[in-house]
């Protein structure tokens, strides 16, 4: 059950006045190896094989949405919600997005017979775009949605940020407490194609989420997948009350081990670490510890002392339980190897990556 409380209304009162700041990011568009770019990855082994998904009104004869869940530790305030979309053809230039519908739910939509937003949100029938202040922006993202690297600019992601307000503009801001949601996103656009919504991207990643969509002719419960695969829509939060997960660089060695960590750090998300530079007649090792204490040891900088180790993997991906918030974890990778394949390395058979923090959200 969630639990709401008068204490909560009061907080949401006093925090009105306040500029949003970022609440909630529901994971990663960019593929890390190419700035710019958010890469689809079709080319064996991984076999993702959907640019982006249906969320487009158009007239009466196209109604369709995506949804996908997260979780409040405590309080939430949201002020306003950023989505991604781009319509195929369409370049980085002035944006073709016109409209956008969100809705929040506090119980799983495909267990509703009959869709009904959770009290204090917006209507899923209005358009935010066409309400007084918004949209706050309206503009390319920076990043264009392609195929194994070939680097196309005709799917340009749209960044969209809209203000929860009513027809006369005043603000509506939403007041979650502790539990699970739903959000529900859909945009309507000038171009002929889409909109699309890319889904979460994280480079080597398969499955990323356990997004859904529905379609104006189909069954709710149509799971987001992409090469068999689960995926998350990417969306951001803004208000006040909480503080999103993050994926931070802490430690830095030269022993030529290169560790990259990416993914949506949430309770219900993953993360992925993967080691490259590594010798591969040495063995790999990646390391996890509840904590991410930097420690210099033999001129070298550990974030944990390996006390969960995988042994033998060059790549490792943790799905993230629901519940556990602001837990910190810190992420490593090593090599074994005899006699030392770096400068320095005084540890006698092993060489030490970089490290990470993993802040889960609170």
């Amino acid at each position: 059950m969630l639990l709401r409380s008068l204490p909560i209304v009061a907080l949401a009162a006093s925090l009105a006045a306040q500029t949003p700041v970022l609440q909630y990011d529901n994971g990663p568009l960019e593929t890390q190896s190419m700035p710019g770019f958010s890469d689809l990855q079709f080319a064996a082994p991984y076999g993702l094989n959907i640019y982006g998904y249906g969320a487009q009104l158009v007239g009466t004869t196209t109604n369709n949405s995506v949804f996908d869940d997260f979780e409040v530790a405590g309080a939430m305030i949201i002020d306003e919600i950023e989505l991604y979309c781009y319509q195929t053809g369409a370049g980085s230039g002035a944006s073709t997005i016109t409209g956008c519908s969100v809705a929040f739910y506090d119980s799983d939509p495909s267990q509703q017979a009959t869709l009904t937003e959770m009290a204090g949100s917006p209507l899923f029938t209005t358009d935010l775009m066409a309400t007084p202040n918004n949209p706050v922006s309206n503009a390319w993202s920076g990043l264009y949605r392609t195929l194994d690297g070939n680097m196309a600019t005709n799917r340009a992601i749209m960044a969209v940020r809209v203000k929860l307000e009513d027809a006369a503009g005043n603000a509506t801001p939403l007041v979650l407490t502790n539990g699970r949601y739903w959000i529900r996103l859909q945009a309507s656009g000038s171009a002929a194609s889409g909109p699309w919504f890319p889904p979460v991207t994280c480079e080597n990643q398969v499955k990323t989420g356990d997004g859904m969509q529905l379609v104006t002719a189909g069954t709710f419960n149509n799971p987001i997948v992409s090469g068999g695969q689960g995926q998350a829509i990417p969306f951001k939060l803004f208000g006040q009350g909480s503080t999103p997960g993050s994926i931070t660089e802490v430690a830095t060695n030269n022993h030529g081990l290169t560790l990259s960590v990416c993914g949506s750090p949430n309770t219900g998300g993953f993360f992925r670490a993967e080691l490259s530079g590594n010798d591969p007649a040495a063995l790999p090792i990646i390391g996890f510890d509840f904590s991410a204490n930097v420690t210099q040891v033999c001129n070298s900088n550990f974030v944990h002392a390996f006390p969960i180790s995988i042994l033998l993997a060059t790549d490792s991906t943790v799905e993230i339980p629901l519940g556990l918030f602001g837990v910190t974890i810190g992420v490593q990778a090593a090599e074994l190897t005899v006699p030392p394949v770096a400068p320095g390395a005084c540890f006698g058979s092993a060489n030490i990556s970089n490290g990470f923090a993993v802040v889960i959200n609170t």
